[in-house]
């Protein structure tokens, strides 16, 4: 399904239940994020690796050990930028050569309605994302869960960029019932081969009780923008990324504690209670930190917390 909605350059795989060999195919480097936890758990951090895996196969590298860094986000091999993604009943990968893709997210999330109401829909959206969901069609597809996943996929593309931290609040998130998405930034971007990324562009799908978001964010060689009046004669050897300064996107006293991620994707992230389907205890074992990092500094929830493990 990811297939649909990713570039030609970006390689996918997904299997809709967990491998029955995937522990198997687990490398020891991979293990200890999961050792103490229980066989479902295992089942599902093995699952989507080994989706990884395949996916990194058809860009036509050998498999690796797909472990997490020193900011819990995954490591991928020199010259491969990638994503994964888990839910109920679905685990996905994406993956795309740095020469093509400067960053990918993805993110999959069951058809349903955010739990708790406009309690969880506040702590994730500005009062204007709240407004344009209410003017798209009523057309069975859960849109505050997508937007939800597409603020998860944005963070997704957002991390390997910057190596900071976006809060649910630094972007606003603007739906088309088409099929797409826009992010428009709130703090300053990276820039890209020097040019300021200010937003980000996704692409969603809606199919068997699933939503699924993509961003791909294509690496920009200078000769195809130009510099000055003349274009350079060839690209760059990768793109080159520097993540600017900071900006404050609202007034202290307009800020709400949107810096927990309330999340079925991030890992060690402190995630807003989404009902006994989606959460899991501590007792499954650490939080996978494969996907992106936790937030470097406390935050003092504005709803009761449990820490959950993550995709990957």
């Amino acid at each position: 399904m990811l297939e649909h909605i990713v570039p030609p350059t970006v390689q996918t795989a997904h299997s809709l239940s967990d491998r029955a060999d995937a522990g198997a195919l687990l490398f020891p480097e991979e293990w200890p994020a999961v050792a103490t936890a229980v066989s479902s758990r295992q089942a599902e951090y093995a699952t989507v690796r080994a989706c990884a895996r395949d996916a990194l196969t058809k860009l036509g590298q050998p498999p690796v050990a797909l472990v997490p860094g020193e900011n819990r986000e995954p490591r991928w091999p020199a010259g491969i930028v990638g994503s994964m993604t888990h839910c109920t009943g679905y685990r996905g990968a994406a993956v795309a050569h740095d020469r093509d893709i400067a960053a990918l997210g993805i993110d999959a999330e069951p058809n349903a309605p955010l739990p708790d109401g406009d309690g969880l829909l506040n702590v994730i959206a500005h009062r204007e994302e709240i407004d344009l969901l209410a003017a798209l069609p009523a057309c069975g597809t859960a849109w505050d869960r997508l937007l939800f996943s597409a603020k998860e996929c944005v963070y997704k593309a957002w991390f390997p960029l910057t190596g900071r931290w976006l809060g649910f609040e630094e972007a606003i998130v603007r739906i088309s019932p088409a099929g797409t998405f826009e992010a428009q930034l709130l703090v300053e971007g990276p820039t890209l081969d020097g040019e300021v990324l200010d937003g980000f562009s996704g692409t969603w799908l809606h199919a068997d009780g699933l939503l699924l978001t993509a961003i791909a964010v294509p690496y920009r060689r200078t000769s195809e923008r130009g510099v000055g009046n003349e274009a350079r004669a060839g690209p760059v050897k990768g793109p080159i990324v520097s993540t600017g300064r900071r900006r404050t996107s609202c007034r202290r006293e307009d800020r709400r504690d949107h810096r927990l991620r309330a999340t079925a994707g991030a890992p060690g992230r402190l995630a807003a209670v989404l009902g006994p389907a989606d959460v899991r205890s501590d007792a499954y074992g650490p939080a996978d930190a494969s996907s992106v990092p936790a937030p470097s500094v406390d935050v003092v929830p504005a709803v009761r917390l449990h820490r959950r493990p993550v995709p990957g």
